[in-house]
């Protein structure tokens, strides 16, 4: 698990250069790093169909905006949890 700020939500459903449907959230973190001055940025992508599975929506994600949040992966990296600190 890693504790990073959530600061940014964005619902994606477009058609890509190759022609295939995107479809997902992308989250943007915010985070320390020890080899930035500040904080680091990233963004992480969740298709549609592993939002279903993991019961992420926009409404479920949206007030969890602005707030420390526990990020779970898997091995893969790929999300799994966000969770609020309390």
């Amino acid at each position: 698990m890693a504790k990073v700020k959530f600061v940014g939500l964005q619902d994606l459903d477009f058609v890509g250069r190759e022609g295939d449907t995107i479809q997902g959230l992308k989250l943007y973190l915010t985070f320390q790093d020890e080899n930035v001055m500040g904080l680091r940025a990233e963004s992480k992508f969740i298709n549609r169909q592993s939002c279903s599975n993991l019961g992420f929506t926009v409404d479920s994600l949206s007030p969890l905006i602005g707030k420390d949040v526990e990020l779970e992966t898997n091995l893969k990296g790929h999300i799994t949890g966000v969770k609020p600190i309390e």
